[in-house]
């Protein structure tokens, strides 16, 4: 009896049921216009990988570049892209053309969790109904406003701040600084919202940025604390400080530090 019933329940579990997503999927028509052209891609990948399979064999050009092409996924609406940071330490091609090995620095891997923005009350506080708020500073150049940073940087991730947009010459002072610290902080050289942490983000710029990457800053729909220089343009128009154009709340460095308390 029992070993009847393990057979059933063996049966019940190897059984699948496949529903098609199209009522109409034996249609011509459908399978025409739905099945037939992801045949083609496929069938296109295919080519494509066995041309790159013999570029390789036959040493054509550096492999790198053929895995870079084979494993990259571009993005498209829904879908974030994969990127692939080419390595090689010697191939055929490498080897007869006196190529070095190299190794290029890989690419931030993009957050799997969805973003959340919370923040704490006194920090949310200062936002009102605004995404972003600015702090315009003097520099860090000396001992103390290093120091100063590292505790504002202690309270912004106290508060829910914890991707830090920041500096290759800051960034290693501060990293020192925070070792000890208990909670996590996410170093970023760039603002690139895909690869952000879910935590609400702190940007420092120290010296005049390019308009690109501060109007990428500016336009983000995350919620953000921007540390500028006190004398940075604005973006869409050199001529005037962006302190002067924006509708957020601007705090000086040192008001804002009296303000809570550093």
């Amino acid at each position: 009896m029992l070993r009847r019933r393990l057979q059933s329940l063996r049966v019940y579990r190897n059984r699948r049921i496949i529903r098609p997503l199209l009522a109409d999927h034996q249609s011509e028509v459908v399978w025409r216009e739905k099945v037939e052209s992801l045949r083609d891609v496929s069938y296109s990948a295919g080519i494509r990988s066995f041309q790159l399979m013999k570029a390789v064999l036959h040493s054509e050009h550096c492999v790198a570049d053929d895995f870079v092409e084979l494993y990259s996924i571009p993005a498209k609406e829904g879908r974030r892209g994969v990127s692939v940071s080419a390595s090689c330490g010697g191939c055929g091609w490498c080897r007869k053309n006196g190529g070095l090995p190299y190794e290029l620095e890989p690419s931030i891997p993009w957050s799997p969790w969805p973003a959340s923005d919370r923040m704490e009350r006194v920090l949310a506080g200062e936002f009102r109904s605004r995404e972003f708020m600015a702090i315009f500073h003097d520099g860090f150049d000396d001992v103390r406003q290093k120091r100063t940073l590292g505790h504002f940087v202690e309270w912004l991730a106290h508060q829910g701040v914890r991707n830090l947009v920041i500096p290759s010459l800051l960034r290693e002072d501060l990293r020192r600084r925070l070792q000890p610290f208990g909670l996590p902080i996410f170093f970023f050289e760039h603002y690139q919202e895909l690869y952000l942490q879910p935590y609400s983000t702190a940007v420092i710029v120290t010296e005049p940025s390019s308009a690109d990457d501060l109007r990428t800053v500016l336009a983000s729909s995350r919620k953000r604390v921007l540390l500028l220089p006190e004398g940075v343009a604005d973006p869409d128009g050199p001529h005037r400080r962006l302190r002067d154009v924006l509708t957020c709340r601007t705090f000086r460095y040192e008001e804002f530090m009296n303000r809570i308390g550093i």
